[in-house]
């Protein structure tokens, strides 16, 4: 089952991508304080894409080189993994959480981390820029009720400053871009 569900959320990936592919809007420009999120809604699966620079996350982009930046990462892994608190879906819907798959940065570093220095991770890490990127799948047990979405990502991660939502579903295609204001869609 568990092949199956990671076939099925790398479809509905290259679905998203080939259908945002031809306006431009799969993959933006990287600005810190800047997310971006799609969402498709297949028939029970709703399934939520989430991406953002590294530092609008944990402040920073390069490898962790103090204490304070490496649990700044391990908090940020963490908040992504509350997909509860990320993304609430009205409870008639019946939304369940299956599976979430995180690239997260640096996030081998942290486990491997257990000798103290003081050099600059500039040494053989690589520098530029790093994007965190994370895939929820929720599948809902009444789908014609999974309408709306409260985005709670700005609650968790008080650098970002404004979120592009690009949505799929049956009733079509649509974008709205979200801020602390205005963190809510209708899909």
């Amino acid at each position: 089952m568990q092949v199956r569900m990671r076939m099925g959320v790398q479809l509905v990936s290259l679905v998203v991508a080939a259908m945002f592919a031809g306006q431009g809007l799969a993959q933006g420009a990287h600005v810190h304080g800047q997310a971006d999120l799609r969402l498709v809604k297949e028939g029970s699966t709703l399934l939520l894409e989430f991406e953002s620079p590294l530092d609008s996350l944990a402040g920073f982009e390069h490898a962790p080189a103090t204490d304070a930046q490496r649990e700044a990462l391990i908090q940020a892994g963490r908040l992504l993994h509350d997909a509860a608190s990320l993304f609430v879906l009205p409870e008639a819907a019946g939304c369940v959480l299956q599976e979430v798959q995180m690239e997260m940065p640096y996030s081998e570093q942290l486990a491997d981390h257990d000798h103290d220095h003081d050099h600059g991770h500039g040494d053989g890490h690589g520098d530029g820029h790093r994007d965190v990127y994370a895939v929820y799948q929720f599948e809902c047990a009444t789908a014609a009720a999974a309408t709306e979405l409260r985005v709670g990502l700005f609650d968790a991660f008080s650098r970002i400053e404004r979120i592009r939502v690009q949505t799929v579903s049956e009733t079509g295609q649509g974008a709205v871009e979200l801020n602390r204001d205005h963190a809510h869609i209708s899909f």
